[in-house]
């Protein structure tokens, strides 16, 4: 009797174990919270585990506006991982930074706008405009204007870049690749050509940052017509907000929001934003343009220019800094 007790005893406790771990990370592929991962993964909705190891063959990707939302104790990439949300906004002429859809000849479009404003259609049909946070970014790219009424057919806009967001609560090791470019403009119809679509969003938040990995939030090319061609995406929004780091500036420097070439007589996309915010130091880092925007202040120790930037003020909007 007392061995049939112990017995029962211990198969509770052993169920009760494998059920509060299943329970306490429901959202992570391996329900034990320690995710190790050396292939292609598909995310189709949020991650939460205690922590991430992506080795070098790993690449995860999502499906068009599913973010990339991960959430973990620590995170690490190893050289050759890859996060990859290119391509994964909004579609062609959809979004807050496309443009109106046109109909006819001799109208190549603008690019969309994100982190920037779009660039210009060689005709000069302006791209979109830009809209989003700087700090805390969480928007998808928008879509290049399109063409439906071009000789021969319609002329389509490139794909925005998709989200990505990172909420690392101890430590993050990137030496890997992590990508949320726009697509470039499509079309070769008679005086029309499609724009090129915005970067969209990297997000991260963590305690200690380490590494020498990239981060890109480019813009999308515009076409190159045998008329006219289209202007190109602008770049998206990169913000990595950390508290201790040991990455240097010149790995910070590879985290670019670019924005997408217009060829010939068409606009390149503007820069989009890229920051590194120290919080600990009050040191604001720029990698690509930078929006000081309202709503917030900025007050900051130094502020640090690792590229040529492109700086946007809205207006009447104090900024101080005791060193620049």
């Amino acid at each position: 009797m007392i061995k049939k007790t112990i017995l029962l005893a211990c198969i509770f406790v052993f169920v009760f174990t494998v059920k509060s771990a299943f329970a306490l990370y429901p959202d992570c592929p391996n329900d034990a919270g320690t995710w190790e991962l050396n292939t292609s993964y598909i995310i189709s909705g949020n991650i939460t585990c205690e922590s991430i190891i992506l080795y070098s063959n790993a690449i995860i990707t999502t499906g068009n506006l599913i973010p990339i939302n991960i959430t973990t104790q620590n995170l690490t990439l190893q050289s050759g991982a890859l996060i990859n949300a290119n391509l994964r906004g909004y579609g062609s002429a959809v979004g807050s930074g496309t443009t109106s859809t046109l109909f006819g000849d001799n109208k190549p479009q603008g690019g969309a706008g994100y982190g920037g404003n779009g660039g210009s259609g060689e005709t000069g049909i302006l791209g979109g405009s830009k809209y989003g946070d700087t700090f805390s970014p969480t928007l998808f790219g928008s879509g290049g204007g399109r063409n439906t009424g071009c000789s021969g057919g319609t002329t389509e806009g490139g794909t925005g870049g998709g989200l990505i967001i990172l909420n690392i609560a101890d430590t993050f090791v990137h030496n890997g690749s992590i990508t949320a470019n726009g697509g470039s403009g499509t079309g070769f119809y008679y005086r029309c050509a499609g724009g090129g679509g915005s970067g969209g969003s990297i997000y991260v938040q963590t305690k200690h940052l380490s590494g020498t990995g990239s981060m890109s939030a480019n813009g999308g090319a515009g076409v190159t017509n045998y008329y006219y061609d289209s202007g190109g995406g602008a770049g998206g929004r990169i913000a990595v907000v950390y508290e201790t780091s040991d990455m240097s500036t010149s790995a910070m420097a590879k985290a670019l929001a670019v924005g997408g070439s217009g060829p010939g007589g068409a606009a390149d996309g503007e820069q989009g934003t890229g920051l590194f915010y120290d919080t600990t130091n009050n040191n604001l880092y720029m990698t690509s343009g930078i929006d000081f925007q309202s709503g917030r202040e900025h007050s900051y120790n130094n502020i640090v220019s690792l590229i040529p930037a492109l700086i946007k003020i809205d207006a009447s909007m104090p900024i101080t800094a005791q060193g620049l």
